[in-house]
Order: structure tokens, then sequence, then C-alpha cells
């Protein structure tokens, strides 16, 4: 059966079996006729024509034709990969998958069939199960890819000593644009803004039109980074160059508005987001997209949103769910059930940021403080990260509340502007005389406003 998620959205599976069967019922079967070991699912051709889906369809044809369609149904199921992360369409991911059971099961390529499957089991949060995958294939080839996926796991498991020392690997053996990109993050966990945007560009500058999702994704990921340097310029422009390389990108359009709305142009915002929504309506950028409503004053169009953000955005981002709640201080019993339950399967963080928010709703302060200290153990510069630790230490009136909110108000531009709002209420907690409190009230305020 399909997440709940999957049915929801645009689906290129859901479109692909619809296809499939009204070709069965006119007769026209013989379109797809392949080898009875691959899927037909596999063989439906591609409804749109990016430079990746003519790649697929001509992979399909060889496909076809193959006297040992192991291979090729290998190379298949990457360009299927590639395609889930340009289009943000996760029925991809599923092809993927189908095409990871076929190498397995009817080829006899199960090397090949792991990285495959290990990489959809992490698109679904079953990271146990991928690092169980990538365990096996370390022992068995330690290929970079292997590494790659093995630091992914480890990384969401909240467990990034081990994470660096698979990407340190997986750099060692194959330098390049997914090997940078993955050493970027662990300097970023690590509280080196400065040696993470030198390894992003890095990325960027090892990237080819071969793989345009990935690429577009790094620059997104580049452009964040420079946003929290600073350059908000900068950051804008690499948004631009992966709607480029890839347009409707959802996360450069998600960038985009952003940018916008931190700047204060609010209706300008709702362009892209209103688009990146509509491509993939996630709680994330329907947060996003809600909140720039609210600055342009539609509050009941905002409203509309964020009912549809937590009723449907249970299955598909519970964290994010948490966290909005927990951010407007409402329903405080759901966001704690939802981070507690995401706490389970992944412990990175942002998912220790959640609870501390969640938890502090409740008055269950010592845990929230435990989980804020752990969402900030290795040293990681995050506008909400800081905000969430912040906010508990000053309703549990910690020494340290002041120091965390000033560092979370010179970075309160890239916090949102219910965020921002969090941020004042969290500084009227503390007592007078703590600092440049007042300073960073009037600051947080213009900000928002």
């Amino acid at each position: 059966m399909l997440p709940s998620c999957l049915l929801r959205r645009r689906s290129v599976l859901i479109s692909s079996v619809i296809l499939l069967t009204a070709m069965m019922r006119t007769g026209h079967a013989s379109e797809i006729s392949a080898p009875k070991t691959i899927p037909a699912l596999l063989l439906i051709a591609p409804l749109e024509t990016t430079p990746l889906d003519v790649q697929i369809l001509a992979s399909q044809r060889r496909l076809k034709a193959a006297a040992l369609p192991g291979p090729e149904l290998e190379r298949l199921g990457w360009l299927f990969i590639a395609k889930a992360r340009a289009s943000s369409d996760p029925g991809f991911f599923t092809l993927a998958g189908i095409a990871a059971d076929a190498l397995e099961q009817n080829y006899a390529l199960p090397q090949e069939a792991w990285l495959l499957r290990g990489h959809v089991l992490q698109t679904r949060h079953r990271f146990s199960e991928a690092e169980e995958l990538a365990r096996r294939l370390v022992a068995d080839r330690g290929a970079a890819a292997d590494f790659a996926l093995l630091g992914d796991a480890l990384y969401d498991e909240g467990r990034i000593t081990e994470a660096a020392d698979a990407y340190q690997h997986m750099v060692d053996l194959k330098p390049s644009l997914d090997s940078y990109a993955r050493a970027a993050t662990i300097r970023w966990v690590k509280g080196d803004l400065d040696g993470a945007v030198e390894l992003q560009a890095l990325a960027v500058r090892s990237g080819g039109p071969g793989d345009s999702g990935a690429l577009a994704w790094s620059l997104c990921r580049l452009g964040q980074l420079l946003w929290q340097q600073g350059n908000a310029p900068a950051a804008s422009a690499n948004a631009a160059r992966a709607l480029e390389l890839v347009p409707e990108f959802e996360p450069a359009l998600l960038l985009q508005g952003r940018l916008l709305l931190a700047a204060g142009r609010a209706n300008e915002a709702l362009v892209p987001l209103a688009r990146a929504v509509a491509i993939l309506p996630l709680p994330e950028p329907r947060w996003v997209y809600a909140e720039a409503l609210g600055a342009a004053g539609k509050n009941d169009e905002a409203a509309q949103i964020e009912d549809r953000l937590v009723r449907e955005g249970l299955a598909e981002d519970p964290r994010t769910v948490a966290l909005f709640l927990a951010t407007r201080g409402l329903d405080p019993a759901t966001a704690v059930r939802l981070a507690q339950a995401e706490l389970k399967v992944r412990s990175d963080i942002t998912t220790h940021g959640a609870n501390a928010l969640a938890l502090a709703g409740v008055g269950r302060l010592d845990e929230a403080l435990d989980q804020g200290r752990a969402s900030l153990a290795e040293g990681t510069v995050d506008a909400r990260l800081l905000l969430y630790a912040g906010h508990v230490a000053a309703l549990a009136h910690q020494a340290d509340a002041a120091a965390l909110l000033e560092r979370a108000g010179r970075l309160s531009e890239l916090l949102l502007p219910s965020e921002r709002r969090l941020l004042q209420e969290s500084l009227s907690l503390l007592p007078p005389g703590s600092g440049p409190k007042d300073n960073l009230i009037k600051t947080t305020y213009n900000k928002t406003s």
C-alpha cells in the first residue's frame, strides 16, 4: 500500500497506473511489450520532456530491447532517483524501489538493488533499515555510494561523528558534488559556517548537467548558507540559477519566497510560494506560504492553508507539524505526541529542537532543557535551534537564556514572522538587566513588521 502522502499528491506513479490501465483496456498493451521480468510500470513513457525525461525514455527503450536487462534496469532506477530529486515527486522514488525489487529478484544483482532500495528507505524515514543495507554494502564492496548511504542514515539517526567518518571515506574514494555537499553539511552542523560555504561551493563547481536535480539542490543549499552569512543577494542568485537548471524546482521557489518575505516583500513572496505549495504541498512550504499570506493581510486564506497543513501533514511530516503547533502555541499535547514519536525514528538536531519547544509548551521544562541542549550539542549555529533552546532556557530561568536569544536575534532574518514573535515573547521573559534585551526586542519587532 502506498503511503497516504503519495496518494494525495500529484504523483508519477498514480499517473502511470492510470495510463497502464487505459492502455490495457484499449488494446495498446503491445506499446509496453518487454521481458516479463520487467515490471510494466517502469516502462510507461514520461509525461514531460525535460532532459531527464528524455534520458528515462531512452533507457526504457534500451531496456525493452536488452538481451541482458539487469544493468540497464539499474540505470533506469537511478534515473528515477534523479527525477525524484529534480521534480520533488515522490512517485519516482517508488518506481526506483520497484526497479530495486526486480534487480534482486529477477536478475541476481543484490548489491545494486540494496543501494537503490536504501535510498528509497531513507526518503521514507526508515533510517535503521537503510543503515542495515548500507552496512552490508560497505562490508561487501565499500564503494563511495555505499558510504554515502551509510552516512545519510547515521546523520538522521543523530550519530554525527559516525556520519562524518562515513562521508570522509566517500570523499576519499570519490570527490564529487555528492561527497562535497555531505561534507559541507557536517561542517555546518559543527558550527563551521565558513567551511560549510567553501565545501558547498566546491560541490556546485563539481556538478554538471548530467544530474540537474542534484546541482539545483546544491545551489539552493549554498544559497541557504550564504543567506546565513548575511548575503541575501547571493542567496537569491543561487535560487535563480537553480530554477534555470530545473524550472519549477520547489526548493528554489521556497528559498525565493523566504528571501522576499524576510525582506518585507510579502506580496511578491506569494508568487513563488504559491507555486511551491502547488508543486509539493508539504507542511514546510505550506507553513511559509501561510506566513506570507498573513503578512500580506490575507488572513482567511492563511487560516485555510494552516488548517490543511495540520490536517494533511500529520502523516506527511509530523515533525514540521509539531514545530508549527508549538511555535503558535496550538494544541500542545498533539505537538508533544508528534515530536516524541519522531524522536523514536530520527534523533537529529532538528528533532531534538522540536521536542524542546513542544515539551516546553506543556510545562515539562527539565525534559525540554535536555532536548534543547541536545539540539546544540554539536555546536550548530542555526536561528531556529537557538530560538528553541533560548525560549526553553528563558522559561526555566536559566543563566544562558539571554546569550542564546541574543544569538538567535542576530539571525532573526532567517526566522519566519511567527518565529520572530516567539523570539520577542522569549526576550520579554528575561529579567531586567539581561544584556541587550531591549535592543533585541526592538530590532526583532522591526524585522517582523
